[in-house]
């Protein structure tokens, strides 16, 4: 029997994708051990990062479009992918549910993200994250919006051609190492910290 998006959806529900995000300390220190056995999982986002830094000045057009993909690594392959392959029991639906969580709606998916990564007693992060509200310290946007508009950036350049300066490429760029370097492997750390602790 197969299933289309709207119909998966409805029977996974948001409610149930958000179960399956780890609370407890034990289940935090599965996220630990998937890191620890699995180095290279931030290497392509950071890589990205790293293309989007050498087209800063000269291929203003292009550098967003790798920070983009930077953001959207590090999400899929950084946070969602870890968290789905801890909780779930057969391996070839992993690629699956991360598929579908990566294209819920915005807010939806905004809703898992903050489930995930808000400060949970046994993890002591830089940051408590709530996108609804966490901007980045002196900035008037928040995280989430500013990503947004990134991603806005990127179809912009990649559908219709856009054609961008150095301040929107610098923009992105600062965002997405934010994200990354301060959101998202600070989470890593503090997961793999959960291990060496117990």
């Amino acid at each position: 029997m197969s299933y289309d998006d709207a119909t998966l959806y409805e029977l996974m529900g948001i409610e149930n994708l958000i179960k399956l995000i780890p609370h407890s300390i034990g289940e935090v220190k599965k996220l630990g051990l998937y890191y620890t056995k699995h180095p290279q999982t931030l290497v392509p986002a950071l890589n990205s990062l790293q293309e989007a830094k050498i087209l800063l000045h000269d291929h203003p057009s292009a550098s967003p479009v790798f920070s983009s993909t930077s953001i959207e690594i590090g999400i899929k392959k950084g946070l969602v992918w870890p968290t789905i392959h801890g909780v779930v029991t057969n391996e070839d639906f992993v690629p699956i549910i991360v598929e579908l969580i990566m294209h819920l709606s915005i807010s939806r998916f905004m809703n898992f993200t903050n489930e995930l990564l808000k400060n949970q007693e046994h993890l002591t992060t830089s940051h408590d994250v709530d996108f609804t509200s966490f901007k980045r310290p002196g900035f008037n946007e928040t995280l989430w919006n500013e990503m947004a508009t990134i991603r806005s950036q990127r179809n912009k350049i990649v559908h219709n051609g856009e054609v961008k300066n150095n301040e929107d490429a610098e923009f992105a760029f600062e965002v997405a190492a934010f994200f990354l370097k301060d959101i998202v492997m600070d989470f890593v750390d503090c997961c793999k910290r959960t291990i060496k602790s117990s």
